[in-house]
């Protein structure tokens, strides 16, 4: 029975009751710190949220986190980096590399209800399908393409739509918001705001069933149901790369 301000219907992963929307704090990791902050949309405020060490991942450029709903682990692709690496922000912990590199430049990861983990390389506009333990097989990494083209990627964000069971991609350098297909990489736009500035980071918001978006210090909110239609909220207090509804800390 879902308690008070928690909207029926709204849980993504029933598996684990910890992540839980009422149980869940949007965050975004900024560069070189090892700071995890909260990002407060209602304000556009970001406050310190959790700390990790990352003295020994220098530099530190994560591009996209995202939560295995398997277990509650935060997985984070980091610029210039071979490997994704995992890490659990709440214990002040250091982030440990996943056992294989994959060698792409990722600007999104995301998971699947399964928990099985996807990412976007920007550099050569490829959908990524992940090995357990971070690798790619050469079957798993597919052509990321719209209406038949290349769809040519500026910034990316990656989120899954639970509701809808669909992986979603922002795009900052066309505006767009897309769903792609894990069989063959193709995209099918499902939102197009281009006249905002936006798609390096993507969230999606169970309970709301819209998306958030981040490019820099602007964030929207974008409904998914092919009308475009947008809310530009507070302007965000630091530029912001990436979004993720993680798990709270006690």
């Amino acid at each position: 029975r879902p308690g008070p301000g928690v909207t029926p219907g709204s849980d993504c992963f029933d598996a684990n009751p910890n992540l839980n929307p009422s149980n869940n704090v949007l965050v975004t990791a900024p560069l070189a710190t090892g700071e995890i902050l909260e990002v407060h949309p209602d304000d556009g405020s970001l406050t310190p949220y959790a700390t990790v060490d990352v003295l020994l991942l220098n530099p530190w450029i994560p591009t996209s986190l995202a939560v295995n709903p398997m277990d509650g682990s935060v997985y984070a692709a980091l610029a210039f980096r071979d490997s994704l690496v995992t890490m659990n922000y709440c214990g002040a912990g250091t982030p440990t590399a996943l056992p294989a590199a994959h060698k792409k430049n990722v600007c999104g990861i995301t998971f699947d209800r399964d928990g099985n983990l996807y990412g976007i390389d920007g550099q050569v506009d490829q959908l990524l399908i992940f090995n357990p333990d971070g690798s790619l097989s050469p079957e798993n990494i597919k052509p990321l393409t719209f209406e038949g083209k290349t769809l040519n990627v500026g910034d990316c964000g990656m989120s899954y739509d639970c509701h809808e069971d669909r992986l979603l991609v922002s795009d900052s350098a066309s505006g767009g918001i897309y769903s792609v297909s894990i069989a063959d990489g193709a995209a099918t736009r499902v939102a197009d705001v281009s006249q905002e500035a936006h798609g390096s980071g993507l969230e999606y918001d169970p309970t709301t069933k819209l998306a958030l978006s981040c490019d820099q210090n602007s964030l929207i909110s974008v409904a998914l149901d092919g009308s475009n239609d947008f809310t530009k909220l507070a302007d965000l207090a630091a530029p912001v790369d990436d979004l993720m509804f993680g798990p709270t800390c006690d």
